[in-house]
């Protein structure tokens, strides 16, 4: 789905299956640091649940990402995997806060939608639901938080 780093990907919201593709590849890319030319048409709504992964060059009409450019930055929204859990990180509203997930169906289902597939109408959805890990469209959704392989270190540390 995504073209090389040099070529210009356009994706649109309202062709739902190849929209959570893009969300998921874009996820993967952001959690190995590298970079995509990318525009969008979607509604904003929608892309603030995206503003921990890689912004866009611009949205639809050319509308600038600035405010997203300002406020992204690595490390906003990842997980690591323990045996039987994984710990979510989430760092996008500026308070960062950490959340178990050890529930088997729970996790079952957050391994599942790491690729985009239909959302499930059970408790499990609505859990991850409530904890904000789920990007929804079209009855079909993806996990949002990004497997980090490594720790990132901040900048004034280097």
């Amino acid at each position: 789905m995504l073209s090389s780093p040099d070529t210009l990907t356009h994706v649109d919201m309202h062709r739902v299956q190849e929209f959570l593709d893009f969300v998921a590849d874009l996820r993967d890319l952001t959690a190995r640091g590298e970079s995509i030319r990318w525009s969008c048409d979607a509604e904003p709504k929608i892309l603030a649940r995206l503003h921990h992964l890689v912004p866009p060059l611009y949205l639809a009409s050319g509308v600038q990402p600035t405010d997203w450019r300002a406020r992204h930055r690595p490390g906003q929204f990842y997980f690591r995997r323990g045996p039987g859990f994984v710990i979510v990180y989430d760092g996008r509203s500026g308070d960062e806060t950490e959340t178990v997930i050890d529930d088997p169906e729970q996790l079952a289902l957050f391994d599942r939608l790491h690729r985009p597939g239909a959302v499930p109408p059970c408790p499990a959805t609505a859990a991850l639901r409530a904890l904000g890990v789920l990007f929804e469209l079209g009855g079909k959704g993806i996990t949002l938080p990004y497997r980090l392989a490594r720790l990132t270190l901040p900048t004034e540390l280097l």
